[in-house]
């Protein structure tokens, strides 16, 4: 019982890649035509794995730009709820709280805004 725990435990250690597994079925094989979908699989494998994904989304770009606006409006030491905020940005106008959370977040991990609880309702207080 304790070399199948063990054996187990080597063979989590060890898993297969699927790019790993492509290549040992491709080797495998002797038919021409799956040798060709199967190299074709695995270049889509690995042209999936090495995309980037670190360029911003368009929402992410679009809330940026809501961001810099809603800087631009908060006066130092003032404290704003998300309704406050809300009425004073007009492209918040729409928005709900938790908008305005998503908003306000990187104003809040640059450290120009903290962010507090009063009666329930989150409080922005600029820095």
């Amino acid at each position: 019982m304790a070399t199948d725990a063990n054996e187990r435990v080597d063979t989590m250690e060890k898993k297969m890649t699927y790019a790993a597994a492509l290549d040992k079925a491709i080797a495998a094989v002797a038919d021409a035509e799956v040798v060709e979908r199967l190299t074709a699989l695995k270049a889509s494998l690995e042209r999936k794995r090495t995309k980037k994904t670190d360029a911003p989304s368009k929402v992410a770009v679009a809330n940026a730009a809501i961001t810099e606006k809603v800087a631009s409006v908060l006066e130092s030491g003032a404290s704003y709820s998300s309704a406050d905020l809300i009425g004073i940005v007009p492209e918040l106008e729409k928005a709900s709280p938790t908008k305005v959370s998503v908003i306000m977040k990187p104003l809040v991990a640059n450290g120009s805004v903290t962010v507090g609880k009063t009666k329930g309702k989150v409080i922005y207080t600029v820095a």
